[in-house]
């Protein structure tokens, strides 16, 4: 394969493989990767969609400080932990924090957020300085 030719390139792909097998168990220690998030961006703002089933907009803190957009709160089991036997686990619960370092400044005190469906949507305007530049370009 021709990865022989760039070590560098081969060791990052055998990497992301890794990451994609492994997920979020990492080497020893889990980490969680909740919620899962997409974050998109167009001249004016950046708008993050964030998946968080069976949460309410109540168990949820947003924050933006210094360019780290952090999503915050707990997420129930669903049922009586000492009630119950559990067999088999694969939703994670309890705690959650996903802290997103955003590519350019965002104008903080215009920053909105909504739920609706289990989806929480966050949209971050750019700073004016962060925002794309037109030049004129001058003919004689």
């Amino acid at each position: 394969m021709y990865w022989s030719y760039f070590p560098s390139l081969a060791m990052e792909q055998m990497e992301q493989n890794l990451k994609n097998l492994l997920g979020d168990w990492g080497l020893g220690e889990r980490t969680r990767s909740f919620p899962l998030v997409n974050l998109a961006e167009d001249d004016e703002q950046y708008i993050l969609a964030a998946e968080m089933p069976g949460i309410k907009k109540e168990q949820v803190k947003v924050t933006v400080r210094e360019g780290v957009l952090t999503l915050s709160g707990e997420r129930d089991a669903g049922f009586d932990e000492e009630k119950v036997t559990l067999i088999r686990e694969e939703r994670s619960y309890g705690k959650f924090e996903k802290a997103l370092r955003l590519p350019a400044k965002v104008d903080e005190n215009k920053v909105k957020a909504t739920f609706e469906n289990g989806i929480l949507t966050v949209v971050l305007p750019k700073a004016e300085e962060a925002k794309p530049k037109t030049i004129a370009i001058n003919v004689n």
